[in-house]
């Protein structure tokens, strides 16, 4: 049952991870366990959005990137890297 849990977490987040244009460096199974959880944050005094997707050991903020004209060949990942921050456990 463990073992079918961490599956199904390191499943998630290689999904999660797929779905973010301009990823570079570790994957996110390299450096979490655990998906906690995600959302749409508005910073104070900003105008933009960012979908946010927290994990044990990382926050990880994007831009959406629907209603962005796809060029032919583009990515079609849902979401665009903006910021990681790494915390410590």
């Amino acid at each position: 049952q463990q073992m079918k849990g961490k599956h199904l977490a390191i499943k998630k987040m290689n999904e999660i991870q797929r779905n973010i244009d301009g990823w570079e460096g570790k994957d996110i199974g390299q450096c979490c366990n655990e998906f906690i959880m995600e959302g749409t944050l508005t910073r104070v005094g900003a105008k933009h959005e960012r979908h946010i997707f927290l994990f044990d050991g990382l926050m990880i903020c994007c831009k959406s990137n629907h209603g962005q004209p796809r060029l032919p060949g583009a990515s079609a990942a849902e979401y665009r890297l903006k910021e990681k921050f790494f915390m410590r456990k």
